[in-house]
């Protein structure tokens, strides 16, 4: 489908549905009718009751608001609206409300004029694979389930879920230990969601915050994903203003990037390895992640003689398997950290508090802690493609590479001695991602340079 584009300007906008929900362009592919409906299917799905919802501080939110509690309602759900809250605090909310399910309103890193719903089942875990497709069929098949006029569901609001998801989480964090150093904390919220749980937060650990960001304004300041080139403003605030770290969140809250007292970003990549050095430290046991996240997560876990588990990517996939091997920690190398002690859900708040209180723990300089990670260089490209060339594409990609160490598990990644490369068609986005990492930087560029040309060229054949 070609969506509406600027003179001159061809862009291909395409609803995506998968295991990362159902987003689009608002307007052109995501229209008022579209959600109501996919909503009342949802509610379908739950057979009724309880539905939490809650959005990110995108202007669209509103009417994505609307047109959610309208689609359940109509099919005899009770709406629990916590308003602007993270993704992560919808998820929490869930289960604190014993609810049949959650809808979280964003498109989270996609740019400012997409939207989405996200799926969350009563267990306060986004739905798997075999879920959402049970929901899509439900939606395509016509087989929605409106009620009556006395049967429509109602709307209630809680504005408190920001300040019982801080309860929450102080609850599993040394606090006095972080108070006892108190911080300086500069935050950079991309002017969404997180603003004011993470401000909250860190108010209640002890810390002296330096807000970057932090106006739920609707419009993003900066890039939309935490990646180090997007933090130029929260590492001149924090030179200027001598903080000890500095965290972004992307703008539904689910992951965060790290910023050293010297302004240096380690990459969103680090925050998982970040958190999974401080919770080994203190106990052993399986570590989780995906296939595309850096190997110095894997690095980490051997070093403690503890398993590293690798799933498909998405959250919904690696939080089914941290619960199938009893993960003590996961998540995914875009930032997002899963702290089964708090909720199995990626957790910007939750890891910013993780971290903290290991870095108090540690107490040095995070730039010295860094030093001491396992080093390697990660490259990843986004190249436009339509999915319905995607699976041409990949096969191309396998042949390719036909004689080496390949994991299917989902997409391509070939696995060497001391790097890999990753393909893979996005569940959010029409693009297909390419991430290789290394040990050297100069070797990373060259396998990126490489598979770049062999993807573009296979595009061009199409």
């Amino acid at each position: 489908m070609v969506g509406r584009h600027r003179p001159g300007e061809l862009v291909v906008t395409l609803l995506m549905m998968g295991v990362s929900g159902v987003r689009g362009v608002v307007g052109d592919t995501l229209t008022p009718d579209l959600v109501s409906r996919f909503a009342a299917a949802f509610g379908t799905y739950c057979r009724g009751g309880s539905v939490v919802i809650g959005r990110d501080a995108r202007r669209s939110g509103p009417m994505m608001r609307e047109a959610v509690a309208a689609g359940l309602t109509a099919s005899g759900c009770r709406v629990i609206d916590l308003g602007i809250v993270t993704t992560p605090t919808i998820q929490l909310s869930v289960k604190g409300h014993k609810a049949k399910g959650g809808v979280a309103i964003t498109a989270s890193h996609n740019p400012i004029d997409w939207n989405a719903m996200k799926f969350i089942g009563p267990s306060g875990v986004f739905l798997n694979t075999k879920q959402g497709r049970r929901l899509i069929h439900i939606y395509r098949s016509k087989g929605i389930r409106y009620v009556s006029w006395d049967k429509l569901g109602e709307v209630v609001t809680h504005p408190n879920a920001a300040e019982e998801h801080v309860e929450h989480i102080l609850r599993a964090i040394d606090v006095e230990a972080v108070s006892r150093k108190a911080p300086v904390v500069a935050v950079d919220c991309c002017n969404g969601a997180p603003s004011e749980v993470m401000q909250v937060l860190l108010k209640r650990l002890g810390c002296k915050a330096i807000p970057v960001n932090c106006e739920m304004t609707g419009t993003f300041p900066r890039g939309p994903e935490p990646t180090a080139s997007s933090l130029r403003d929260l590492c001149r605030r924090m030179i200027e203003g001598g903080a000890d770290i500095g965290f972004a969140t992307d703008p539904d809250g689910d992951r965060i990037s790290i910023v050293t007292e010297k302004g240096v970003p380690l990459g969103e990549e680090y925050s998982l390895v970040l958190a999974t050095e401080f919770v080994l430290e203190h106990k052993l046991g399986p570590v989780v992640t995906n296939v595309a996240t850096t190997r110095a997560v894997e690095d980490i876990a051997t070093r403690r003689g503890c398993p590293l588990v690798r799933s498909a990517v998405g959250e919904a996939n690696v939080v089914e398997k941290m619960i199938q091997v009893g993960a003590v920690i996961g998540g995914e190398g875009n930032g997002g950290v899963i702290n089964p002690a708090i909720q199995y859900a990626r957790d910007g708040p939750a890891a910013t508090a993780l971290i903290l209180e290991g870095l108090c723990h540690f107490g040095g300089k995070l730039s010295i802690l860094a030093k001491r990670l396992p080093k390697y260089y990660m490259i990843k490209k986004k190249i436009p493609c339509d999915p319905s060339r995607s699976k041409v594409l990949l096969e191309e990609v396998k042949n390719y590479f036909d004689g080496e160490r390949i994991d299917l598990t989902d997409g391509i990644r070939v696995i060497r001695d001391s790097s890999w490369i990753y393909v893979r068609k996005s569940g959010t986005e029409p693009i297909v991602r390419v991430i290789c990492e290394a040990k050297t930087k100069k070797e990373a560029v060259s396998l990126s340079r490489e598979t770049t040309k062999l993807i573009q060229g296979s595009l061009c054949r199409g």
